[in-house]
């Protein structure tokens, strides 16, 4: 009898869990609660990694996937382990590519395994770190399947697209598509701004070959980052594409740039990324990301999410 796909899921993600641990030299739980208590210090929203029950979530003995704040704990103990080993944090994910993964396994988990099926509200006596949980919006987005069906219109069958093509259309939508035909077509900006997404998701050397093509076009912004490269610049970089999206009336693509800039700890681009989702009607996911922007030091971002999570304690907006 073939294992049931919520079984299936959840099996996966703790299997992905285990391997982050080995992957980052493989710490003691003893040294993963230590790491995370240095994580939870004031204004931090995450838990304490208890030896207990770290071991038996590894160990498939809980019943129930293991809810988002504790995996964001973990990652984050996990990437710090990572590099007192002297490995690099990047590859094993960022914050959001384990939030993207365990949004997957959580939603297989739903009854009839949708994102439609509703989530348990905030009980009274929990703290503001269940807004790290984001919930479905009021509108639902597109299935990959209803993506899929739009790609092909504009982009062709996946099977006659290029392997980097397919690659950027799975981590930025249509608009990492449309950048790399444009890019390909000799578009200087476009080669930009696919070397700032790339940059700042962690693929170092793809970024630097757009930016130092953009640079050699005469993309001053492209030669700066070529010259004195860093996350840091690169974040601004993005930061300043989402502004100049969000000016140029498109909210989709800014909403692409400050997710990335936040990752490289962009606090105004987290701040930015938390309104647009608390614009969408998805407070969760907007307190996710000002909980960030108020741990990078945003002034206004830790009133903007106690204001968020006191509408949703008092039941005002639900995102379902």
């Amino acid at each position: 009898m073939s294992e049931p796909p919520a079984d299936a899921a959840r099996r996966a993600f703790i299997d992905s869990l285990r391997k982050l641990r080995r992957d980052c030299g493989d710490p003691s739980y003893a040294e993963l609660r230590r790491l995370s208590q240095q994580r939870a210090g004031p204004g931090r929203r995450l838990p304490v990694l208890a030896e207990s029950t770290t071991q038996e979530i590894l160990a498939g003995k809980r019943v129930n996937l293991p809810d988002w704040p504790w995996v964001a704990a973990y990652a984050e103990a996990c990437r710090a382990a990572a590099a007192q080993f002297g490995l690099d944090p990047a590859r094993l994910g960022t914050i959001e590519d384990w939030h993207r993964a365990w949004s997957v396994a959580h939603d297989a988990n739903l009854p009839g395994g949708t994102r439609a099926a509703q989530r348990p509200g905030i009980p009274a006596d929990q703290d503001s770190s269940a807004l790290a949980q984001p919930l479905p919006p009021p509108q639902q987005p597109p299935t990959p399947a209803e993506d899929e069906l739009e790609y092909h219109a504009e982009f062709g069958p996946p099977d006659e697209r290029s392997q980097t093509l397919n690659r950027y259309l799975r981590i930025y939508g249509r608009l990492g598509g449309r950048l790399l035909i444009a890019a390909e077509d000799g578009n200087t900006g476009a080669a930009y701004r696919l070397g700032v997404l790339l940059w700042c998701d962690g693929h170092r050397d793809e970024g630097l070959a757009w930016l130092e093509q953009a640079a050699r076009a005469g993309i001053a912004e492209a030669a700066a980052l070529c010259n004195s490269p860093s996350r840091t610049a690169a974040a601004e970089a993005a930061y300043n594409l989402g502004q100049v999206s969000d000016h140029g009336g498109d909210p989709g693509a800014a909403l692409v740039y400050y997710q990335r800039a936040a990752s490289c700890g962009n606090a105004d681009a987290a701040y930015h990324a938390g309104a647009k989702f608390t614009d969408a009607g998805d407070p969760f996911t907007a307190g996710y990301w000002l909980d960030k922007a108020a741990r990078l030091g945003h002034p206004d971002a830790d009133r903007y999410f106690e204001d968020i999570y006191h509408r949703v304690r008092r039941g005002l907006n639900p995102p379902w």
